[in-house]
């Protein structure tokens, strides 16, 4: 079965998965990210191997913008100036991508929401300086129109060509090469922004394989999903959907000719 990244602790935990075999568990983390690894692995064991991975980076304009903004702030100045085409596409809507939003704005700026899975964080300063950027962005004088928007809803809206900023996943570059080729060719991406002077933290997703418990054919499961790890089958993901691969050395190899983003991370 086909996880997201945040399901593999709940999923073992309930034993819904089984771990993978020591050999394959093995073969797995020598040919993957270490990062991406961990997303798979519960109780140091693995319980899914990643496919596809996925994080969020900053596209931008590049006939309007000389140099991509490396913080939130510099961004800001910059939409300023772009006037009414300084448009920020962000994840506002009061679901997943706000989640995802404000804690890679949290993290960026030294701190976490969760002390432990019962108790909460939030030191104040960086918490602050994560709200902060949220309120710019929803203030009335705010370089974005867009306050209820998730990925696909920013997505739709770059390409109509007014929108000068958005952070997103890498599924929009092939969408935008196929929908609006126009714009497509100013396209430029760079490394998610970072609040204030801290390092940027963009978001890490994907898609884990796992082997269901009550499954009757486990072994072939664990075949399939090795299978579908293969370099030649990440690629093509990689390509028709935008989804980047799991391992390193994949990233600047090429199954046709179609460009491959890379990942910041």
């Amino acid at each position: 079965m086909a996880l997201d990244v945040i399901f593999t602790a709940e999923f073992a935990e309930a034993e819904w998965i089984v771990p993978f075999p020591e050999q394959l568990a093995s073969d797995v983390e020598q040919a993957t990210i270490e990062s991406i690894y961990s997303t798979g692995v519960y109780d140091d064991r693995l319980f899914a191997a990643p496919y596809t991975s996925n994080t969020q980076l900053l596209w931008y304009r590049k006939d309007r913008v000389d140099q991509a903004p490396k913080t939130w702030e510099e961004m800001f100045e910059q939409a300023r100036r772009l006037g009414r085409n300084g448009t920020i596409e962000v994840q506002g809507k009061k679901a997943e991508g706000y989640v995802v939003w404000f804690n890679a704005l949290i993290a960026s700026a030294g701190g976490e929401i969760l002390e432990s899975p019962t108790e909460a964080a939030l030191a104040p300063e960086p918490t602050r300086a994560a709200l902060d950027v949220i309120s710019t962005l929803g203030g009335r004088r705010s370089p974005t129109r867009r306050s209820n928007q998730a990925e696909d809803d920013n997505r739709l809206a770059f390409e109509t060509g007014g929108p000068s900023f958005m952070v997103n996943y890498p599924f929009i570059y092939p969408s935008a090469k196929e929908n609006a080729p126009e714009i497509f060719e100013n396209i430029g991406a760079a490394r998610y922004p970072g609040v204030g002077s801290g390092e940027s933290k963009p978001p890490l997703g994907g898609i884990n394989l796992a082997v269901g418990a009550f499954s009757d054919a486990q072994d072939e499961a664990f075949d399939a999903a090795m299978c579908l790890r293969r370099p030649e089958n990440q690629l093509l993901a990689t390509e028709l959907g935008g989804l980047p691969p799991t391992q390193e050395d994949l990233a600047t190899r090429r199954r046709s000719r179609r460009p491959i983003p890379a990942s910041p991370t």
